[in-house]
């Protein structure tokens, strides 16, 4: 199987004229956002209005959650009688977010330190999830109640144990149940069987939100409210369901894009709780900036999601809902700088180890395979993942990346369009210890011994489904000349976000034989091109190559540049490809 090519560019099909023009004279819109709206399924000046401005009463009702009702009756009582509840999370990022949302409500309706904990298992200690090792650690912290946050769904057995042992239990998932059902018990999952939620794609703190959405509801009703306990602001819960919704890549439609919408004109308009401004703060020094500027996805996607992803992957998650959760800025500052030691330990390793996985797989002539599998006893498991999606941009092709972990592999795996590896990964079959994923993306963990029988399971199963894989054409979003660009089309373009899964941020083709003049060479690795009086292009590490060439052609992103008072447009080069 040879590599596959880099996805051609190609522009969209012309949209209908007529539905174009009604979108720009009725909406005010620029012809090249009309068509953007336009491809999106948005004909009519009253749907381009609530794309723009999403109103928070196009929330679904959350009782509309099969489980809902049962389990804010029982957290209800529980926080009447005083028992003990722990909430038992995840250490990536939604579920670090997930934790800090609901202990910081449950706090606020009353839940004192000695009736309610949070738990994030340690990957190294516990696993992910439900596990045998983290129902030990549940259960020594002796809870009448656990409550699991983006995790759970799949843990039939230890639910059944938690409440076998006494426990009660709710579970609260966004992920996939197993085919012969859901644990036992309290569960909120949109995607259980027999639940009427219509939006099925929310992130595990999306979850979490309507949980609480739901408690405030049923305590107002209880009077349970008042001057010692003022009910809470739900829209100040919306920054950290921002966070887990873009951060954990779910898609960016419906009332996920709503939530995130909200979400970031509460991260803009402050007070910002001090572990995200501590957060951002680390960002902007990283940057060599004073300023934040404005938060968008990008900066969630860029800078605020690696750093408590850092955490999990590097040391332990629980120091990402503590910082979440703190309220003093000294102590958020101390855990912001731990992150930041994480993130940048995480940065340093993963460097070294996506070369030792290119020197192992070209020493072993594997750039060839239908599907590359690569091990070291070396590897750092947290890490796995990230090495992965490296080396498939990198091949293009599928990639398992494994690092040892007692006696067992474990494995974590990412694909290419019309491969799908989490199939790759179940040829296995009694080999697997477990597995799971989706087609994109999977893990796996298995016995050492078994090495070489996985890979070449593996390779086949990728190399009967080659066929179907080829590199689909990247859509652009138009064509961009050098005269046409201004502020005004910009914020309009702005206006579109949150961007991210399914609305993914526009990107347009610019040519070099349309630019006034070559580029300028900035500290002898970038490039910045003068493309009309208050616009620049920018070119990150692009010195050097064929980029300045005449003939390239380049994928830019729009936004501005706000630095010392001036405000100027600017287009950041994506991706440059030489002369054809």
């Amino acid at each position: 199987m040879d590599s596959l090519p880099a996805p051609p560019w190609t522009l969209p099909p012309a949209g209908d004229p007529k539905a174009r023009q009604a979108l720009c004279d009725e909406a005010g819109v620029h012809p090249l956002v009309a068509d953007m709206l336009l491809r999106r399924g948005i004909a009519d000046p009253e749907a381009a209005r609530v794309f723009f401005q999403p109103g928070l009463d196009g929330l679904h009702d959350p009782f509309l959650l099969k489980g809902m009702d049962a389990a804010v009756e029982r957290i209800a009582r529980a926080l009447k009688s005083g028992e003990r509840i722990v909430v038992s999370g995840d250490y990536d990022v939604d579920g670090t977010t997930s934790s800090a949302l609901l202990t910081h409500f449950l706090r606020a309706a009353g839940a004192g330190p000695e009736s309610l904990e949070f738990f994030i298992p340690n990957r190294f200690e516990h696993g992910y999830g439900l596990t045998p090792a983290t129902v030990d650690a549940l259960l020594e912290r002796k809870p009448a109640l656990v409550i699991t946050v983006d995790n759970g769904i799949t843990a039939v057995e230890e639910v059944a144990r938690l409440r076998a042992e006494g426990v009660d239990t709710i579970v609260t998932d966004h992920h996939l149940p197993r085919p012969e059902g859901v644990p036992p018990g309290i569960v909120i999952n949109p995607l259980q069987a027999g639940c009427g939620y219509p939006y099925k794609r929310i992130s595990g703190c999306g979850v979490a939100f309507k949980l609480i959405t739901a408690l405030r509801k049923r305590l107002r009703e209880q009077g349970h409210w008042g001057e010692e306990l003022p009910e809470p602001n739900l829209k100040r819960y919306l920054d950290l369901v921002a966070i887990a919704t873009v951060a954990d890549v779910v898609p960016l439609t419906g009332e996920n894009r709503l939530l995130v919408h909200h979400g970031l004109i509460e991260l803009n308009a402050g007070p910002r709780r001090p572990g995200v401004e501590a957060l951002l703060a680390n960002g902007n020094k990283a940057r060599g900036r004073e300023d934040p500027g404005r938060v968008t996805s990008r900066t969630i996607g860029f800078r605020l999601g690696p750093r408590l992803n850092a955490a999990g992957r590097m040391k332990d998650g629980a120091l990402a809902t503590e910082l979440l959760l703190s309220e003093d800025p000294a102590r958020a500052a101390e855990l912001a700088e731990v992150l930041e030691h994480e993130n940048d330990n995480r940065r340093t390793v993963g460097d070294a180890m996506f070369r030792d996985a290119v020197r192992r797989i070209e020493e072993g002539g594997l750039e060839r395979a239908a599907g590359i599998v690569v091990s070291s006893q070396d590897f750092h498991e947290g890490i796995i993942g990230i090495v992965a999606s490296r080396l498939v941009e990198r091949y293009h092709r599928p990639v398992l990346v494994l690092a040892e972990n007692g006696g067992s592999w474990k494995g974590s795996a990412r694909s290419v369009p019309g491969i799908d590896v989490t199939e790759a990964i179940a040829a296995g079959g009694s080999l697997m210890e477990n597995y799971g994923g989706h087609p994109g993306a999977g893990g796996c963990r298995f016995d050492k011994d078994r090495l070489e029988e996985v890979t070449s399971r593996f390779q086949e199963a990728c190399g009967r489904q080659a066929g179907r894989a080829e590199a689909p054409a990247r859509v652009l979003d138009g064509q961009l000349e050098p005269g046409g660009l201004d502020e005004a089309l910009v914020e309009q373009v702005l206006r579109m976000e949150p961007f991210g899964h399914e609305n993914e941020e526009p990107t347009f083709l610019i040519e070099q034989d349309a630019l006034p003049a070559p580029p300028e060479v900035l500290k002898e690795r970038h490039l910045k091109w003068r493309v009309a009086p208050g616009v620049e292009m920018v070119g990150w590490n692009l010195a050097g190559g064929h980029a300045a060439e005449a003939g390239a052609a380049y994928r830019v992103r729009l936004g501005f540049n706000e630095y010392r008072g001036r405000k100027t447009v600017q287009l950041t080069v994506e991706e440059a490809r030489g002369p054809a």
